[in-house]
């Protein structure tokens, strides 16, 4: 278990560091969270057994909003970010946006909500 929670750590450090040459990161609640580069879509990650993830997929997808998906049950680097975000819960989907925020298990309405300012500026 101690190499497992190393090779996270080190993964998440190796991570975090790339994306912080990226862009600076902020903070979301009392967990920091890296910001993505703002022509990056949202980064959305899930796991293939949670129906929230799908039904979250799917409201981006009805609105025409592209996403990027990181499943962390294959990626332990993505899964050391869940965890670290979410005060060491593998809660999914996790949702970081460009501008720095993140949506953790979103309700649909939440979730439309943070989207609908994004749906429009692609409709043009």
């Amino acid at each position: 278990m101690a190499s497992i929670m190393r090779r996270m750590r080190n993964g998440l450090s190796n991570l975090l560091g790339q994306r912080a040459q990226q862009a600076p990161t902020t903070s979301v609640g009392s967990a920091p969270a890296t910001r993505l580069p703002e022509d990056e879509p949202p980064t959305m990650y899930t796991t293939t057994w949670c129906g929230d993830c799908r039904r979250a997929k799917r409201i981006f997808t009805d609105l025409g909003v592209p996403y990027r998906e990181v499943n962390i049950e294959h990626d332990d680097a993505a899964a050391a970010i869940v965890l670290r975000v979410n005060s060491g819960m593998r809660s999914v989907p996790t949702i970081i946006f460009a501008d720095g925020t993140v949506l953790v298990e979103p309700s649909s309405s939440a979730l439309q909500a943070k989207l609908a300012p994004l749906a429009a500026a692609i409709r043009g």
